[in-house]
């Protein structure tokens, strides 16, 4: 113990630790000699302009995604992560929608899920969107959905299939 607490000792361990980090250290770098392999990035030529949209479906959940709720629902204090559904991105409006359950039902309790795939009638999104209900109020609440939308909607939750 007295080892250890003496001054002395612990100047001669520190010393001697830091002589050997020093000369530890080469003051040279290591090159590879010949040739050196080939980066498959340096040859990548990306386009001037930008890459191509590719078309999306509007009968697919995607297309609802892109064109219905990326726009019109996943805006500030609305759909955009601060409370479910989240339409932020298409997993998160899948995950959240798609046999998620029902948070704000209907006076009736009719609606247990979200969204029902292919099932328009037992889905509460298709009701938000379509309801005369003045107390329930229709979404989105301060835009409107043209009938077209509706449509692509309705046809999105039909078509949505498990394999």
């Amino acid at each position: 113990m007295n080892i250890i607490r003496n001054t002395g000792f612990r100047k001669i361990v520190t010393v001697l630790a830091v002589t050997a980090v020093l000369f530890s250290c080469k003051d040279s770098i290591t090159n590879l000699e010949g040739t050196v392999p080939l980066n498959p990035y340096d040859t990548l030529q990306y386009p001037e302009n930008k890459v191509p949209e590719i078309a999306v479906d509007s009968n697919s959940f995607l297309g609802i995604h892109k064109y219905i709720l990326s726009k019109k629902c996943a805006v500030p204090a609305c759909h955009d992560g601060s409370f479910e559904p989240d339409y932020r991105t298409v997993q998160s409006a899948y995950n959240t929608l798609v046999y998620a359950g029902v948070v704000k039902n209907d006076s009736a309790k009719s609606f247990e899920y979200r969204v029902v795939p292919g099932d328009t009638a037992h889905s509460w999104l298709h009701e938000r969107i379509t309801t005369t209900d003045a107390v329930l109020g229709r979404m989105p609440l301060y835009d409107t959905l043209f009938p077209y939308q509706v449509t692509f909607q309705h046809s999105g939750i039909r078509s949505l299939e498990f394999t």
